[in-house]
């Protein structure tokens, strides 16, 4: 905020305080008993925003749950360090400690405390590894007072765990509502629990990046919810619609986080299933949030971990922890580049330390990481559909930074049979004066598939099932 050749960096720790002072500056004394209103109902009504300078691209990363749940111990977490810092060139940073790392009980001075037989060195020492090797390390916590696996969650201590975790070196923090709620708790508490993490982790004065994870469930008279195709996690959804409604009282979910996920049917890592498992239904509960104002540099809409390379079909057995479900590497291809073209968090899920280069190509595509790690931020839209409720047929469009590529577009395909599919310049919402002629490159085979295309329409192919045909749009002037 500007006030004359003055300066105040908007949501900083000494905002009001600054404000206050240049109020009285600028302000003339007969004005003084007004101006004293006005500062009392900002001072008991402040704007606050998670303060940490993270998340400008989404966060890459790897995720205990999906491999390892709640078996985790140092000497996993160690291997899977030394297996990460492999892939930090390409983007990988965050090595994410999920559920099961505390006891039930907090220490006689409050503290969360972590299993003593599992990490006999402890968290900062993980931490201090994890730097070394030019990585940063995750924590979970929730923010009830249990976690999903029973242990202290975090209500009530929100300070005192987030200075915990600053003194650990933590550099990212998930916290989620799975070890419950209060009955009837609304989205309106919820968020006023997630926004006391941001505040503590604001007054540690270390930029640890803060993700959320939201768990409600579909009311059962919902109707509209129950027929729809995002209706996994769709009131959960509703519930972050709803706080960003809400955002002239203070509840808008960009200034809550660094990213939020609705956590609902990922983790049995299947292409497709029936009662919402499957990362497709997944898919489909973020499309309710794909509004730009919900997702785009400093806060992101997460889509979850990924599942790729979590199965055991495709991976060496000598060693290997597989995760739960079956995908073939078609459906493991398509869930990264939807992932990619939806500027979700990349946040491994797999067992890293043995990857087969099948799983290792796929992850390390520069093509598709490059789509998610775009500055523009952008997160794909459907821009066709061949049924409102079914969505066999799917088309999404990604604005890119780039000038000279400023689309890009994956046509999904998750039937059982082979589909022709199309792609226009009336999808790509072109100006007509941007692009004289239209070039696709294929963002898996790395190859050209189109060029210099002047028709309306610029490609018409045929998708195998489960498949996603990604490309980046070049265009000439």
């Amino acid at each position: 905020i500007c006030w004359g050749t003055t300066k105040v960096k908007l949501f900083s720790k000494d905002y009001f305080k600054q404000l206050k002072l240049i109020l009285l500056s600028r302000t003339r004394p007969i004005m003084y008993p007004f101006l004293s209103v006005v500062l009392f109902l900002l001072a008991g009504n402040p704007v606050t925003a998670l303060d940490n300078g993270l998340g400008a691209v989404p966060p890459m990363g790897w995720s205990s749950w999906n491999v390892f749940a709640g078996a985790i111990n140092e000497e996993k977490i160690i291997t899977t360090i030394d297996a990460m810092a492999q892939l930090k060139d390409f983007g990988y940073e965050y090595v994410n400690i999920d559920d099961n790392w505390m006891l039930p009980t907090r220490d006689v001075e409050g503290n969360l405390q972590p299993r003593a037989d599992e990490f006999p060195r402890g968290i900062k020492y993980l931490a201090d590894y994890a730097h070394k090797k030019g990585l940063k390390l995750g924590i979970y916590s929730a923010h009830g007072n249990r976690t999903c696996q029973g242990n202290a969650g975090s209500y009530g201590n929100f300070q005192r765990d987030a200075n915990l975790f600053a003194s650990w070196g933590i550099d990212y923090l998930k916290l989620d509502s799975c070890g419950g709620y209060p009955a009837n708790y609304s989205g309106v508490e919820q968020f006023r629990e997630y926004a006391a993490m941001r505040d503590a982790l604001n007054n540690t004065g270390r930029p640890i990046y803060y993700s959320i994870c939201q768990i409600l469930g579909v009311p059962s008279n919902d109707t509209a919810a129950a027929q729809s195709p995002s209706r996994c996690g769709r009131q959960a959804s509703y519930n972050v619609l709803g706080w960003y409604n809400n955002r002239s009282i203070g509840m808008d979910p960009r200034q809550l986080c660094n990213s939020f996920l609705i956590e609902w049917a990922n983790n049995n890592n299947y292409f497709n299933k029936d009662n919402c498992s499957g990362w497709v239904n997944n898919l489909d509960s973020q499309q309710d949030l794909t509004y730009d104002f919900l997702s785009g540099p400093g806060s992101w809409n997460d889509n979850d971990m990924l599942s790729v390379g979590c199965n055991n079909a495709s991976e060496p057995v000598g060693g290997h922890v597989p995760c739960s479900g079956y995908q073939t590497l078609v459906e493991q291809r398509a869930q990264f580049a939807l992932w990619c073209m939806q500027a979700s968090p990349l946040i491994l899920g797999h067992d890293v330390r043995y990857m087969s280069p099948e799983i290792r190509e796929i992850i390390t595509n520069t093509e598709m990481i490059a789509l998610n790690q775009d500055p523009l931020g952008h997160r794909a839209k459907i821009v066709f559909q061949d049924s409102p409720t079914v969505r066999t047929l799917t088309v999404f469009v990604k604005n890119l930074a780039s000038k000279t590529s400023p689309r890009a577009a994956a046509l999904f395909n998750r039937g059982e049979n082979a589909a022709v599919m199309t792609l226009t310049r009336a999808m790509l919402n072109f100006a007509d004066d941007t692009c004289a002629t239209v070039s696709l490159r294929n963002l898996d085979s790395h190859t050209t598939i189109a060029s210099n295309v002047t028709a309306a329409t610029v490609l018409q192919t045929s998708v195998p099932p489960h498949a996603a045909l990604t490309v980046r749009v070049i265009c000439t002037m």
